[in-house]
């Protein structure tokens, strides 16, 4: 059985694979450091904005209290080339065929210290393909 193979039947049977170390460290750390700079960036803000979803909580003289990071792909270089990584691709074109579209971007936060129940959204960069969610989370 090839790993293509072997990714697909896992698709099928859980609704979902999980490729360790896709990416390498180098990668990961910048992914992390991007979004560690673009929550930061919300530091002195008093309400959401085009790049910035706020939680209810956020006070603009404390800490920064994200929820979302809207269209980071469309937004931030290193989530536009994450999209397009070859690696990621060459899975998604595994579950869905070669005829891909990308379709949308967001990072859900779930923060720490709120009592937030899991959901499909829960602290991963999510990118929409067409009938697929693939979604790379940094832990």
């Amino acid at each position: 059985m090839t790993i293509n193979s072997t990714i697909k039947e896992q698709y099928e049977i859980n609704g979902y694979v999980v490729v360790p170390s896709l990416f390498n460290s180098d990668e990961v750390d910048l992914l992390r450091k991007t979004t560690d700079d673009i929550i930061e960036s919300a530091r002195g803000k008093s309400k959401s904005d085009a790049i910035h979803d706020l939680e209810d909580s956020h006070d603009a003289d404390g800490a920064p209290k994200v929820r979302r990071i809207k269209d980071p792909v469309q937004q931030f270089d290193v989530y536009n080339a994450l999209a397009r990584n070859e690696k990621l691709l060459s899975i998604v074109r595994t579950l869905l065929g070669t005829n891909v579209r990308f379709h949308s971007s967001k990072i859900n936060i779930k923060s720490a210290e709120l009592s937030v129940k899991w959901t499909s959204n829960s602290n991963r960069f999510s990118l929409c393909y067409r009938k697929l969610r693939n979604s790379t989370y940094l832990s």
